[in-house]
């Protein structure tokens, strides 16, 4: 499997694992159970795991810090509270956006303060609670040590900058091994190859592990750890594998970068240098000597005498200002050897940056001066270090050429003292050991590409020693002999091929589950949606034979239709179950919302979910999200009242928000529904009344139902004050545009004291979409038969007028009526009784004939007729003729 296969595969994983988290950590802030924290524990500890195989260190480190905070958890070392809850969403929800990047091809680096939050979870009760073994562990996690970064000299520091100002990588490589390092065949002398094979190895830091008494004192162990820096072009995951066959709980290996932000904090702002204070006289006799001097031989001589100086022992207090100065100065004293004439080009410059500085930190103590730029922008003007560059290319593809014969033999010299070891100590090993020769064996076949480090059953001395002769057998050839690594790999993938067919074979008898593209799913369904419209010419052609005198061809082509009919409307059905989801899929984003936003308001929400397996069409869901969250957030900010409140009113002090969702025939019911205060008619009516949006009169005449429809007019909100959640508004018009354009109706229940309910009724599918055809002015038109209330007939004489425009009466209701011969100007039919067709919408259309109902797939209008509002789509009919479909939306200013 390629890296991007693997890579694929990890993120497509992760997002699952992910999916699982959220209502994990919000049912551990309520109940705390250990099963909770087990299944997080389980999650984190997986996900990490695959990173690490996939090669994605960002999420690997990142999710090292979820996992020691969960194991702290698990061993109840922290204590659980709001604000653990609090830090463990933001660091999941980080870790899902480190994973989105990824689908877009980008690996982002992991937030240190989020990381910072997290170790500071575990150091924060390391003295009392954690043990000495999980406080050791944790200084595997990356943090970056500043306070070492003090303690490198003022060449190191002036290097380190250098390399930096050169666009190179800076790490900070922490070696803290097991005293028993050497017993595996380990050699730290092949480390610190790699690392200078890697790069410039610069500054280095020692320091003495906690020794036993002499008693237990054995010469052979290692007491000592190491700190080391290294400048380099490679990335961080390229150093870490340097380690592959080393790092394990025991041997902690931690590689953290060194940021330009971090080494600024050293030599910009509130700096200080004692060094500098005292031998500021000293420093600028020797610039003005130079400021005066055209000859390069002296201000060579001048500027190696200023180096002498930087590097005195007055500069120790902090190393990295004076060393960011000796970085100058001997770049300088460089170009002034190799380039006289660039030299004297910029030595006005590096004069007012050198006194400039000396006078900021001895005047203000301030730096504003950014060294570190000013030496990238030298190497940028002198042209940095290309002919180095040059060479330094050569050599490592010299040292690439040779590096299958390096890294063998450094295998295979592991492999033999790991079975020497082994072998000398047969009887006494016990189990810790048993374990670090198979992690051991593990890395080295991960290296040579053998994917088979499960072990069955407990470990033995025969299965250890028997995988490292194997794994000898493989490196092991004479050198004349010896096959390249990818030869090598190719063999041993021969020798494990039974192996890995075995284990295809049971993961396809594990999962009998298929998974196919979205975009194939859309296809498939795009075709059923084609042979409907194929399967509905047929009865066109049905009439043709007949019309024909064909009785008999007709009467078998019926039968057959109603067949084809049949198979069409199955394989449809079939399809459209691949399209259908759980509204589970969006129901699980609330509780999330929920709790933080009450939190917010100072409130106290229970939220009950219901009916999660009710399923509709994946293109209504992801649009229904929208709604539903204006929704929620109504009924959190307007409708459930505060604590204090609902107290008083003898309600309990937590509010209840339910959100349900069940099936009703062809559609699904939605329901957001809360026990709050409900909607007060006056208030909304007062508020319509003032913001024009109905009269005083009109007020008067309105139906409750029809008092809750002035919610959903645009700019209405009886919110006096605006916040961050609600007030502008803004919402529930938009609520009702989304559902309406869904093909969706709103609707909305509430009793003032008690509580309100918005239900929204939406089809299950809008695949294809069944249309009610008539005509007008001799054209066929259609309109979507879930608009559609009812059709009537209506003698003329009762059509009235109400303020000029005409309206009918039906059932003691005034209907609003469109007149579509005018609206679409076409010409008007003369007749005593018109037929209407009543629209959920409020209004009716005047039509001139009504001709059945027929399913359809509605396509968009696009070009020059994309503008024409009064139109929804168009679609082709079974005898190939075009039916345009109507937009109800767009009719409501149509002429009356």
């Amino acid at each position: 499997m390629v890296l991007s296969d693997l890579r694929e595969t990890f993120v497509s994983e992760a997002q699952e694992l992910l999916e699982q988290l959220e209502p994990l950590i919000l049912d551990l802030e309520i109940n705390s159970s250990e099963e909770t924290i087990n299944a997080l524990f389980r999650i984190a500890h997986t996900l990490k795991g695959s990173a690490g195989i996939a090669g994605i260190n960002s999420v690997k480190e990142f999710t090292h810090y979820l996992e020691t905070v969960l194991e702290a958890l698990r061993n109840q070392e922290i204590e659980i509270s709001g604000n653990v809850v609090d830090l463990l969403l933001e660091a999941f929800d980080h870790l899902g956006e480190l994973i989105t990047a990824l689908t877009l091809g980008e690996e982002r680096p992991y937030n240190k303060d989020i990381a910072e939050k997290l170790a500071g979870l575990i150091t924060a009760t390391n003295d009392s609670i954690l043990p000495a073994q999980e406080t050791k562990s944790l200084a595997a996690v990356p943090l970056l040590n500043k306070g070492h970064l003090l303690k490198l000299t003022v060449s190191d520091c002036a290097e380190l900058l250098k390399a930096k100002a050169k666009k190179q990588n800076l790490y900070q490589i922490l070696l803290d091994f097991s005293p028993n390092f050497f017993y595996f065949g380990h050699r730290l002398e092949y480390v610190l190859e790699d690392l200078k094979a890697s790069g410039n190895l610069v500054g280095k830091y020692y320091f003495w592990r906690e020794l036993p008494d002499w008693q237990n004192f054995s010469p052979e162990n290692l007491y000592l750890g190491f700190e080391l820096y290294l400048a380099t072009k490679k990335s961080q995951s390229d150093i870490e594998d340097v380690f592959l066959f080393i790092a394990s709980e025991d041997n902690i290996v931690r590689v953290a970068e060194i940021t330009a932000a971090d080494l600024e904090e050293f030599i910009r702002g509130e700096v200080d240098s004692p060094g500098l204070r005292k031998n500021y006289e000293k420093i600028i006799l020797v610039l003005q000597e130079i400021a005066e001097d055209n000859d390069p031989a002296r201000i060579k001589e001048a500027l190696t005498r200023l180096t002498v100086l930087f590097n005195g022992e007055d500069f120790t207090g902090n190393p990295w200002l004076a060393g960011g100065l000796l970085a100058l100065i001997e770049t300088m004293a460089e170009l002034v050897e190799s380039d006289w004439e660039k030299a004297q080009s910029i030595k006005q410059q590096f004069l007012e940056i050198a006194f400039s500085i000396l006078n900021e930190v001895t005047e203000q103590n301030y730096v504003e001066t950014n060294l570190l730029t000013v030496l990238t922008d030298f190497y940028e003007f002198i042209g940095g270090d290309e002919g180095k560059a040059e060479i330094e290319v050569d050599e490592k593809i010299q040292q690439k050429a040779e590096k299958v014969e390096i890294s063998l033999s450094y295998v295979e010299e592991l492999l033999k003292q790991l079975l020497e070891g082994l072998r000398q100590v047969k009887g006494e090993i016990k189990e810790p050991v048993y374990q670090a020769a198979a992690k051991a064996i593990n890395n080295v076949e991960k290296y040579l590409g053998i994917d088979r480090t499960d072990w069955e059953g407990s470990l033995t001395f025969e299965q250890l020693t028997a995988r490292l002769q194997f794994l000898l057998e493989l490196v092991s050839v004479p050198k004349e002999e010896k096959p390249a690594i990818e030869e090598t790999k190719e063999k041993v993938a021969q020798d494990t091929k039974e192996l890995e067919q075995e284990n295809l074979a049971k993961a396809k008898i594990k999962s009998q589950a298929l998974k196919i593209s979205q975009e194939l799913a859309d296809k498939l369904l795009a075709l059923a949606g084609e042979l409907i419209i194929a399967k509905n010419s047929l009865p066109y052609l049905v009439k043709k034979l007949e019309m024909l005198g064909q009785m008999e061809v007709a009467r078998e082509l019926k039968d057959k239709a109603l067949y084809i009919d049949r198979l069409a409307r199955d394989f449809q059905d079939s399809l459209m179950e691949l399209r259908l989801l759980p509204v589970e899929n969006i129901f699980k984003r609330f509780p999330r919302f929920v709790r933080d936003t009450a939190k917010q308001l100072n409130k106290q929400v229970n939220l009950v979910l219901k009916g999660e397996e009710t399923k509709l069409e994946k293109d209504i869901l992801e649009e229904l999200y929208e709604p539903l969250l204006h929704l929620v957030r109504n009924s959190l900010d307007h409708g459930l009242e505060e604590i204090e409140e609902r107290v008083t009113v003898g309600k309990p002090a937590t509010g209840l928000l339910e959100l349900a969702a069940y099936s009703q025939g062809n559609k699904v019911i939605i329901e957001v529904k809360d026990d709050g205060r409900g909607i007060n008619r006056e208030k909304v009516l007062k508020k319509a009344i003032d913001n024009g949006l109905i009269s005083a009169e009109e007020a008067s005449r309105l139906r409750p139902e029809q008092v809750y429809e002035l919610i959903f007019k645009p700019g209405f909100s009886t919110k006096d004050e605006v916040t961050d959640i609600s007030g502008r508004g803004v919402g529930m018009d938009v609520v009702k545009q989304k559902v309406n354009a869904l093909g969706g109706q709103v609707e909305v229940f509430s009793e003032e004291g008690k509580g309100t309910t918005i239900r929204l009724i939406l089809p299950i599918s809008m695949a294809t979409t069944e249309v009610l055809k008539f005509t007008v002015g001799g054209k066929l038109f259609g309109i979507p038969l879930y608009t559609v209330r009812e059709t009537v007939k209506v003698p003329v004489k009762e059509i009235k007028s109400f303020k000029q425009k005409p309206v009918v009466v039906i059932r003691n209701n005034v209907i609003p009526l469109v007149n579509l011969a005018k609206t679409l100007g076409l010409s008007e039919k003369e007749q005593e009784e018109v037929k209407i067709i009543i629209l959920h919408y409020g209004f009716a259309l005047i039509v001139d004939d009504l001709q059945g109902k027929e399913e359809v797939i509605i396509k968009p209008l696009t070009g020059e007729l994309s503008h024409l509002s009064l139109y929804e789509g168009a679609s082709i009919l079974g005898d190939g003729s075009i039916l345009l479909i109507l937009a109800p939306t767009g009719l409501m200013g149509g002429e009356m």
